[in-house]
Parts: structure tokens; sequence; C-alpha cells
């Protein structure tokens, strides 16, 4: 009964009150040992069984009574959410039961320097607390004794000296707070930013903070990732390469490139949807679609693909770190029917690729098929010539910095000058980027540059109007 129904059933004299001295000894070990285990289901309900903090969707429940209690009477409190840096680490070097106990080890230290305020598990590794009743510089005080209380002492776990980091970024809980899905939200935004920085520091959300407002915005794009590759919302645009000394030529090379619908159904930038991709580890995903529709098209039109030199098609560094990967893109090559030296993937985002021995596997692997391979963005970072050396590719692509104002910078000019000849030297065709007008053109063939794209060769469009 909730209460009124109770008064109501007293009243009456349906529901009676009895001295204790009344129920029988039976009847009150039934009732204990169902109290028991109501207390225990309750329990294992609510708290995460390895931890003993509350869970999320509990932790959730005490944020809703935080924010009620705030727009009642206009008192503020703080919402923290704390990440283990690099946590992935420690369970790939020492494993799982080593991690859960230092999961453990986490959770005592936290509940010993907080007092009177709440701890919950809400994620794999990650944390989540509130803090009662304080001002924005009290949360920054707490929350910055929490940061130094892990990351300023190693923890003891099975024998092993362990040294890690959190990350945390907390919301004020105030009367103008929308909602807890809205809190939780802005305050991983915070820990995300925090996260950014090492963990060196507390970060607070706020509104107008620009870093804050673009992970915002790229939480909104990963979500358009999954929804575009569930429901096949992208599309598969094309830009011509063309000789320099014969940009008119009629065997040209074509990049294929990404086509993002947005929901009115035009093609909008890729590049948000991209850096998304890349943010949240769907980039291989992205990649499969990439390569599954630009060989199905290739495969419907074997007429077209025979009078062209070939097809570029991009592979992120994110795919090349990613061990299912080469078996699929193998296996395609295996099943396909076109000829595989029509076929040049483009290696983008080196800095992303963690390894540059296997990435050099996985590109020697591929060219074993007859396909040839592209080092994209060439002459940007000091890792360049390092990628050059290491990588077994075919052509060397020249960042399109260095190309769209060649005709005035001398120094980009000598710039390009020395990667084509080192290009040439090496014994790799050279292409260049941002070509967008006949005057680049003209500067590029003095330099002996064997490839151009660009909107001066050719703008891109849809795959299946070529």
């Amino acid at each position: 009964f909730d209460a009124d129904q109770l008064v109501q059933q007293l009243d009456c004299g349906t529901t009676v009150l009895v001295d204790e001295s009344e129920i029988s000894f039976v009847d009150k070990s039934l009732f204990n040992t169902v109290q028991t285990v109501y207390e225990q289901m309750a329990f294992r309900a609510t708290h995460d069984p390895l931890t003993e903090l509350i869970e999320r969707h509990e932790f959730e429940k005490y944020l809703a009574r935080a924010l009620t209690k705030s727009k009642k009477n206009s008192t503020t409190h703080a919402l923290c959410y704390i990440d283990i840096n690099q946590f992935s680490l420690i369970n790939n070097n020492y494993g799982h039961e080593t991690g859960d106990a230092l999961l453990k080890a986490i959770a005592n230290r936290l509940s010993t320097s907080l007092e009177n305020h709440v701890l919950a598990r809400i994620g794999g590794n990650e944390y989540g607390v509130l803090i009662y009743d304080c001002s924005e510089d009290e949360a920054i005080n707490t929350t910055e004794q929490l940061r130094r209380a892990i990351n300023d002492k190693a923890f003891q776990v099975q024998g092993k000296k362990l040294e890690l980091s959190i990350s945390i970024g907390f919301e004020m809980i105030s009367p103008d707070s929308l909602n807890v899905t809205t809190l939780l939200k802005h305050a991983n935004l915070a820990c995300m930013a925090s996260k950014q920085a090492s963990g060196k520091k507390v970060v607070e959300y706020h509104e107008d903070d620009s870093d804050q407002v673009h992970h915002d915005s790229m939480m909104h794009w990963v979500a358009r990732v999954d929804e575009a590759l569930a429901e096949n919302l992208l599309q598969v645009r094309c830009q011509k390469i063309a000789p320099v000394e014969n940009p008119q030529s009629t065997s040209p090379h074509y990049e294929i490139l990404l086509g993002v619908v947005d929901d009115d159904g035009n093609l909008t930038s890729p590049e948000p949807f991209i850096e998304a991709a890349e943010q949240f580890n769907r980039m291989p995903k992205v990649d499969r679609w990439v390569v599954n529709s630009a060989f199905e098209w290739m495969e419907n039109h074997q007429e077209k693909i025979n009078a062209l030199h070939g097809l570029s098609i991009n592979l992120s560094g994110h795919s090349i770190n990613d061990n299912d990967f080469l078996p699929f893109l193998l296996e395609k090559l295996r099943q396909t029917t076109i000829e595989t030296h029509k076929i040049c993937f483009e290696v983008t985002e080196t800095a992303t690729i963690s390894s540059l021995n296997y990435a050099a596997d996985f590109i020697t692997e591929v060219k074993k098929t007859g396909c040839k391979f592209s080092l994209d963005d060439f002459g940007t970072g000091l890792a360049s010539y390092e990628y050059l050396q290491k990588l077994p590719v075919d052509y060397l692509k020249i960042d399109g910095i260095f190309i769209k104002d060649i005709v005035t910078n001398t120094n980009n000019y000598a710039m390009v000058k020395s990667i084509n000849e080192l290009g040439h030297y090496l014994g790799k065709e050279t292409i260049a980027e941002f070509v967008e007008n006949e005057q680049i053109l003209e500067v590029l063939k003095e330099i002996g540059v064997d490839h151009a794209q660009g909107y001066g060769i050719e703008k891109p469009k849809l795959l299946n109007t070529l």
C-alpha cells in the first residue's frame, strides 16, 4: 500500500496493528527470511557487483532528486564525470583480473576522499560523483582533491605497482539545469576536454567553450555515422587525377570520395562525418562500406574500368591498424574479377598509424595481389620522410597546402620541387592536390610533377555519373 491507502485501510479496520508478541515464531522467521532476500535483491539491482557502488540507473535517480531540490530551494550541486585514462593498457598488459582489482581500488580511494556525497560506477572505467550543496569554487576544490588522490599516488594491486591518471569534468546543477540526460552529457563533454589535457586539470562545462561545443557536435555526428551506415545513406563520388602533360587524357585516373547526404537528401561536406568516424573508431566500418561500394561499381562497369587508368580508394590509418581489415580486403581482392592493377589504395591519416612496420607489411601483402598504393598528404609533419622510407608506395601525393599558392609563394615552389625530385629519385610518381587553375598547372609542368588533381582539372562528381 502507499501511504494514503494504508491510512484508509487502518481507518476502516481492514488492516489492524498487532503486537509483536502476537506474531508466531514461524511467521517472524519467514518475514525475516523474505526481508533479507528482498534487501539482497534490491542491492544487486541497484549496485555494481564488482565495486559495490551504485550503478548508473540508480545514480540518475539521485541526480533527479538533486535537480528537483535545486529548482525548489535554489540550491546548487555539482555532477562530476570521471574517466580512467588509457585503462585498456592495464587490461592488455596485466590481464582483466588485475584490471578489475584496480577498479575496486580506485573506487575505495575515491570513497575515502568523499564525505556525504554520492559515488557511482556509471561505465566500464567511468565513475560519477554527485557533490551536494556546493558552490562552483567548492566543486573545483573537491574535484581537484579527487584528481590528486588518484594521480599523485600509485596503486599496489596484486603485487604490482600501477601508476595511472584520471580525467574529470563537471557541471553545476542549478535551477536553470534542464534534465538529468543533459547534465550527464555536459559533464561527459567536460571530461573529454580534460582527457585532451591528459587529465592534468579538472574542466567545467561551459556552453560557450569552443572545444566543448566541437565535442558536442562530434557526439551528434557519430550518431549520424551509425545511422548512415545502417540505412545506407552514403554515396560514392569521384574526382579526376590527370597527367600534368595531358590533362585531357582519354584514360584518366579517378579517386573515390565519400558522399554524405543531409536530412534533406542533399550532398554535404563529409569532413565532420569523417572526423567523428575517426574520433569514435568508426573508420574501419566506413572504409569497408566504401570498398564494397567501389568494388560493386567496378564489377558492374567493366568496360568503363578498362578505359580508365584506374581508381584510387582511401584507407584510413584506423583501418590499417584494425586486425580484421586486412583479411577482409584480401578476400575482396581474391573474389573480384577486376584487373587488380587498376586498383590503387591511398593511405590517409598516416599520423594515426600505430606501427609503421605493420603498415609496411599491410601494404606489401596487398601489393602481392597486383594493387598499387599512394601516400597522401606528403610534406606535412616531421614523420613524412620516415613514412616514405618505410612504406612501399608507388605514388607520392604532395599536400595541397604547398600547391594552392605555388604561383606566388617561392618557399612552397621550392618545397614542391624538392619533394618531386625526391619522389622521382626513389622511383615513385608524384601527384599534386588542390590544382585550382591553369597557372598552377603550368608551374607543375615546369617542375615536372607527374599528375594533378583539383577543381582546375575537374570537380568531384557522383561515381554513377562517370
